[in-house]
């Protein structure tokens, strides 16, 4: 699903995720870094805060907060 991982500084990271957006299954720009994780989707354009735990036996998640629907 990771299509790239680019190292922006020894605390930050980007990626784009294929099919990722929860609103549109978009490709998905992931940030993280020290102050969270950030996303943003070039085909319907929503930036979104999402959480990304770590379980140590299944590894990372990405978890959207849903806020509303229309």
């Amino acid at each position: 699903m990771t299509t790239e991982v680019r190292v922006i500084d020894e605390t930050t990271a980007e990626m784009q995720l294929a099919h990722a957006c929860p609103m549109c299954d978009g490709d998905l720009e992931l940030r993280l870094s020290p102050d969270g994780a950030r996303s943003f989707c070039s085909t319907c354009h929503t930036i979104q805060k999402p959480r990304v735990p770590r379980d140590p036996v299944t590894g990372w998640s990405l978890d959207f907060l849903n806020v509303g629907l229309a």
